[in-house]
């Protein structure tokens, strides 16, 4: 008897690292190193600041009847994120089940060369830009969730549902356990068929919870064309929060932006970033604006960035300015 299981265990563990052996598995990463230093009229002051990111990609696929599954997961900081699922069929179907790792309404195709602008000037007080950019995460992007994509004219054309997210079982009027609705997001990213032009298009939309009053929703649609070494892009975002009618925002965002590649290892660009609307139905006094400046250089594994950004009227208050610099360090592996 013992013989026979450990003949068994044998022939399992062979079963097992035949299947495993299948998979192509990748390991990838990077750390970031950053420096930000921001001054604004509102808080009086200035701020500055060290930070470094660590961040490890796990990824494996293998090809099955159906055509290639895919699974992977990345850590940042040592959290785990971006958990998924992934099946492309022969056909070019994209069935995905997961969590932050389908496109969704956060991208861009605005050239920069560093991080976003809601990042770098992310300090300044008010800056409504810093959640007007990244509209998709207060619409559960990060929540797990269930894609299917086609592959069509240059790209994809994709849909994502995630539940609600649920505090509590009582259903009855006034329970505000629930903290947030349903959401689904239709979206197009990709070249239509045209070579040298990014495109993306996308509707959001995210049910109001129990103890809120008006759903949210968010639109994109950008445009950039890349001739030899310029890129040139513009993008128009329209971001309104879940909540009560008397808090909810309302904000509507403008980016343009220019970026030439000097050589290969140099690029700078050029961004102008205007948001206006209104918060907690208060509309803004003026538009808010940033200009971007910046510069980035490949050393080969290392790319060095640096970002100044100059903000007037910050959250649609006049007068309410501030400058924001950031240097960052890019090491990947």
């Amino acid at each position: 008897m013992k013989n026979k299981l450990l003949l068994t265990s044998a022939l399992v563990g062979a079963v097992s690292l035949s299947a495993s052996a299948i998979a192509e598995v990748s390991l990838g990463g990077n750390v970031e190193f950053t420096f930000n230093s921001s001054s604004d009229t509102a808080a009086l002051g200035s701020t500055q600041g060290n930070g470094i990111e660590e961040n490890i990609s796990f990824n494996a696929s293998k090809d099955i009847d159906l055509g290639k599954l895919s699974y992977g997961f990345n850590l940042e900081n040592g959290a785990t994120e971006g958990g998924n699922i992934t099946l492309k069929t022969s056909s070019g179907t994209t069935f995905q089940a997961g969590s932050d790792a389908f496109q969704n309404l956060s991208a861009t195709v605005v050239p920069n060369t560093g991080e976003a602008y809601q990042t770098v000037a992310g300090n300044i007080s008010g800056l409504a830009y810093a959640v007007g950019y990244d509209m998709d995460d207060a619409l559960n992007k990060n929540a797990f969730g269930y894609a299917i994509g086609q592959d069509v004219v240059g790209g994809m054309l994709s849909f994502r549902y995630t539940n609600a997210v649920s505090g509590g079982n009582d259903n009855s009027a006034g329970d505000t356990s629930d903290t947030g609705g349903s959401s689904y997001t239709i979206m197009y990213k990709g070249s239509l068929g045209v070579e040298g032009l990014s495109v993306i298009a996308g509707y959001n939309n995210l049910d109001k919870s129990e103890a809120n009053t008006e759903s949210g929703s968010g639109k994109t649609l950008g445009v950039a064309y890349n001739t030899g070494n310029v890129t040139v892009g513009a993008q128009k975002k329209k971001y309104e929060n879940p909540g009560t009618a008397a808090t909810q925002d309302e904000w509507d965002v403008t980016e343009l932006g220019v970026a030439m590649a000097v050589n290969d290892q140099l690029s700078v660009s050029l961004n102008h970033i205007t948001t206006d609307g209104d918060t907690n139905g208060v509309d803004f006094g003026e538009k808010e604006t940033i200009i971007g400046l910046g510069i980035g250089y490949n050393l080969g594994g290392l790319a060095i960035e640096l970002s100044y950004a100059d903000v007037s009227d910050a959250g649609g208050v006049a007068g309410s300015d501030g400058e924001a610099f950031q240097l960052r360090t890019v090491q990947k592996f």
